[in-house]
């Protein structure tokens, strides 16, 4: 399983969620890497989260893979988060 500081997998497939935030672990472990680019957009570029902003994330289990996606893309930021589901 590779940590939200490897670089990101070379060979398409799903993408792991290594979270520090113990809410994550009702996410799904892996979600579809068609979700990257998505979550890339919605983090960093339409709600510009900044490593001293905090962020709740509240998702359903229908939406969990989406959340997973949106997670890995939060850590990056180094932005506090919690997350419900």
């Amino acid at each position: 399983m590779a940590l939200i500081s490897d670089p990101p997998p070379i060979a398409p497939g799903p993408l792991p969620v290594a979270s520090r935030m113990p809410h994550t672990s009702s996410l799904p472990a892996t979600f579809d890497p068609a979700l990257t680019a998505g979550a890339r957009n919605a983090i960093h570029v339409c709600l510009q989260l900044q490593s001293n902003e905090r962020m709740t994330l509240i998702t359903d289990r229908a939406s969990a893979e989406i959340a997973a996606a949106l997670v890995v893309e939060i850590e990056k930021t180094g932005a506090d988060y919690q997350v419900f589901v």
